[in-house]
C-alpha cells in the first residue's frame, strides 16, 4: 500500500514540475505485471506536454497496452511575406493587442486584428515590434489503446492477434494555423490528423 501511494506522489510531483516549466520528469513503475511511464516536460516557449503509457499483462496470453498524449500548441510567428524590411531584414509586423485572445476555431484561431502592416516606407526607419513566437497553436489530446491476445502453437511457434485503436476518442488535432498577415487565409487552420483509426491484425512468429 506504501509502495502504491509513493508511485501516486511520484505522478502527481512529475505533473507539478511540468506545469512550471523546470524540465522533463521521467518516471518508471513495475507493478503487479504493469509497467507505466509517465514523462512531462517543457515544450517550446514554454508550452508543456504530459505523456503516459501502459503495459497490462494478464492470464490467458492477453496484453492490454495504451498511450495517452497531451500537450499545449505549438509557438508561431507572424511575418509579412514578401514584405521584407529594407534595413533591418525583418518580416515581422506591428502588434497592438494580444493576439491569443482570439476566437479560437478553424475559421480564426487567433486574433488578426492584432497585427497591423507597416508601409515600405517605415521599414526604413524600425522593425516590426511583434516578439518571437507570441502567437500559440491549437494543442491536443490523443489516446491510442491496443489489446493484444498471444496463442502459442507448437515448439517456438505464436500467434498474436491484434485489435489497435489510434485516437480512439475521436479528439480533433489541428494544424497550425496560417501565420502570413495579408493572405486570404490570415489565422485560418487548413488541415488537421487523421480521426479515429482502428486496425485489426495478425502475427505469426517462428
Amino acid at each position: 500500500m506504501r509502495q502504491n501511494r509513493r508511485r501516486v506522489l511520484l505522478v502527481i510531483l512529475a505533473c507539478l514540475l511540468a506545469s512550471i516549466g523546470l524540465g522533463a520528469v521521467v518516471a518508471w513503475f513495475f507493478f503487479a505485471h504493469i509497467t507505466l511511464r509517465v514523462a512531462t516536460g517543457p515544450l517550446g516557449s514554454d508550452g508543456h506536454k504530459f505523456f503516459a503509457a501502459f503495459v497490462r499483462t494478464v492470464a490467458g496470453g492477453w496484453q492490454l497496452n495504451g498511450i495517452f498524449q497531451w500537450q499545449t500548441g505549438f509557438p508561431l510567428t507572424v511575418t509579412e511575406g514578401a514584405n521584407l524590411d529594407i534595413r533591418f531584414m525583418s518580416s515581422r509586423p506591428d502588434v497592438v493587442c494580444d493576439p491569443n485572445d482570439g476566437p479560437k476555431t478553424s475559421i480564426q484561431w487567433f486574433d488578426t486584428s492584432c497585427f497591423v502592416r507597416r508601409s515600405l516606407a517605415e521599414t526604413g526607419v524600425r522593425p516590426g515590434n511583434e516578439g518571437r513566437d507570441i502567437v500559440r497553436g491549437p494543442g491536443f489530446n490523443r489516446t491510442d489503446l491496443s489489446l493484444f491476445k498471444n496463442v502459442g502453437l507448437f515448439r517456438s511457434h505464436t500467434l498474436q492477434l491484434r485489435v489497435e485503436a489510434f485516437n480512439l476518442f475521436n479528439q480533433v488535432r489541428f494544424g497550425q494555423p496560417s501565420g502570413t498577415i495579408g493572405t486570404a487565409t490570415f489565422g485560418q487552420i487548413l488541415s488537421a490528423d487523421d480521426g479515429r483509426i482502428i486496425q485489426l491484425g495478425v502475427k505469426y512468429s517462428f
